[in-house]
């Protein structure tokens, strides 16, 4: 999975967010909050991870489930999917 160039992300006022940068920024007014699992998630896909590295991942750095975990990422995933971000 490759994430699309044009966001950034930054840390501002305490909060984790998708900034829109380039052209992408005349088309997508605004930015998206993250919270600290979406940000360890695209922290991941920032790596190059695929969808069982990351699920691995997380639930080796948070107490959850593998369940738990696939569902976390499968959630991200698909609001970044219908985002156009992914």
């Amino acid at each position: 999975m490759k994430l699309k160039q044009e966001f950034v992300l930054r840390t501002i006022a305490g909060e984790t967010v998708l900034i829109p940068v380039g052209s992408l920024g005349d088309k997508f007014h605004g930015i998206i909050t993250l919270n600290e699992t979406g940000k360890f998630i695209w922290e991941k896909l920032a790596e190059g991870k695929e969808t069982r590295e990351i699920t691995e991942a997380l639930t080796e750095e948070y107490e959850v489930s593998q369940a738990q975990a696939e569902e976390g990422v499968e959630r991200v995933l698909a609001q970044l999917r219908e985002l156009g971000i992914l």
